[in-house]
């Protein structure tokens, strides 16, 4: 009975080292699982590396490419706004060039004026001003009534003439009767007489406005006017006009009403007194009640000034009959012109004698009340007061 149970511890002790060696066979099985796990997780990484390597590899050039275009764009669009800025400063820069000359017609005995443009562009807004001087006894003399180039409004414009093609020539009708005006100041004077000529002109190309300033002079032993910086002292006599207009003119020659003739620094506004003697009444005088009383006659026919809304063509005309000057307004169609109004005598007397006056006219000599007798009053005034003034001026 014992013998068997050895036999069954054998078998006992043999079936455990049967479940050892199973143990470890599986054991064995399973390892080789655990490595075929970790080798597909790499392959997936390796898999992932080498797609985004390809992906950067395919985006960078493209990347780099949009970025060069948008590189070449920018550049262009630099490179054609600093190229449309070259051309913009140089069109600006071809600007046109204006010159002016005299030519006389020693047939016809014309004297003409001319504008040319030797620029390398049109000429536009072109506004052409004549100006005249004389230097008598070293002193500068602005021939405000002397016959000149004046318009007022040319065509419904205050600052348009005309516009100068390149290459082009622009005459100009010089005013009737200057010629002989200029002529008989001259022979009077013994002295020369200098046209300023002031033309302002715009560029096709720019709004902006240039002027030419250019001075002639006229002298008895020429016909033809020549350019006064070329002249013996023409700089000298040209820089005492400049300053003579940037002090503000203070001398110049005048239609005088009584003599009608032109004189040097002759009133627009005056009164002649008991003795014939004329004054100046201006905007500042002052009389006391024994000068008003001593005044025979008023002048002050007021100024003639050109509405703002003027239209057509307005201009000085002048005309010489019988040795007599006469100037006047040409008012062209749809032109207005308005009228100063005459000062009143009393305006003039000073603060202390007007209230004097408010309170006892009576102290004023009493005037002419009868229109035949006062007419035949001035008339007799006035020729006396000419005789006097003629005798008395100097030349």
């Amino acid at each position: 009975m014992d013998k068997p149970k050895h036999i069954n511890g054998c078998d006992e002790v043999a079936s455990s080292d049967n479940s050892m060696k199973a143990d470890k066979n599986d054991s064995i099985i399973e390892q080789p699982m655990e490595t075929s796990e970790i080798s597909n997780s790499e392959r997936t990484t390796k898999k992932t590396r080498e797609g985004t390597k390809i992906m950067l590899a395919l985006i960078i050039p493209l990347i780099i490419s949009v970025i060069a275009l948008i590189a070449s764009i920018i550049g262009n669009v630099l490179q054609y706004c600093s190229y449309r800025d070259q051309i913009r400063q140089y069109e600006e820069q071809q600007t046109p060039e204006l010159h002016c000359r005299y030519n006389y017609n020693s047939i016809k005995d014309i004297l003409n004026f001319t504008i040319i443009n030797v620029g390398l562009v049109d000429a536009s807004s072109v506004w052409a001003n004549e100006s005249i001087y004389m230097i008598i006894d070293d002193q500068v003399y602005e021939g405000v009534d002397v016959p000149h180039y004046n318009y007022l409004v040319y065509n419904n414009s205050r600052e348009k003439m005309w516009d100068i093609p390149r290459d082009r020539n622009q005459p100009i009708e010089l005013p009737s009767f200057q010629h002989r005006a200029f002529d008989y100041l001259m022979n009077r004077f013994q002295t020369e007489i200098i046209s300023k000529w002031t033309i302002s002109y715009a560029s096709v190309m720019s709004q902006k406005r240039y002027i030419l300033e250019a001075f002639f002079v006229h002298d008895l032993t020429d016909r033809n006017p020549k350019n006064l910086i070329n002249t013996t002292g023409g700089t000298l006599k040209r820089d005492r006009i400049l300053d003579y207009i940037a002090s503000g003119p203070v001398h110049q020659i005048r239609i005088f009403d009584i003599t009608k003739d032109l004189e040097l620094d002759a009133p627009i506004n005056y009164r002649i007194t008991k003795d014939y003697s004329i004054h100046p009444l201006n905007s500042w005088t002052k009389l006391s009640i024994e000068e008003y009383n001593n005044t025979v006659y008023w002048s002050g026919s007021g100024e003639s000034q050109v509405a703002d809304d003027a239209k057509g063509t307005v201009k000085y005309i002048w005309r010489c009959k019988n040795g007599e000057w006469e100037k006047w307004v040409s008012v062209g169609p749809r032109s207005l012109v308005a009228t100063q109004p005459m000062r009143m005598p009393k305006t003039y007397l000073n603060y202390e004698d007007a209230e004097r006056v408010e309170s006892d006219p009576t102290l004023l000599e009493p005037s002419i009340t009868d229109p035949e007798k006062r007419k035949a009053v001035e008339k007799e005034i006035l020729g006396k007061a000419r005789q006097k003034f003629i005798k008395n001026r100097v030349k």
